[in-house]
């Protein structure tokens, strides 16, 4: 994990933190949690298929690389 993605998890970490010490004021913050909660999951599950999709690339250039040598 580089420093920015820890520091953007230490900022998603402390708005669900406000968002649930403050659902009992406003109700409207547990979907906000819940909404947070999903798109990151869904951003982190793209960047996931992205990285694998990526390196599944560079292993089939490589072999066909190493084919033709």
């Amino acid at each position: 994990v580089s420093g920015g993605d820890d520091e953007i998890q230490q900022l998603q970490k402390a708005l669900l933190d406000y968002l649930d010490e403050n659902t009992e004021i406003d109700a409207s913050l547990v979907f906000s949690r819940k909404f947070y909660v999903a798109q990151w999951f869904r951003d982190t599950t793209m960047e996931t298929e992205k990285a694998i999709k990526s390196q599944k690339d560079e292993d089939s250039s490589e072999g066909t690389h190493h084919a033709k040598d």
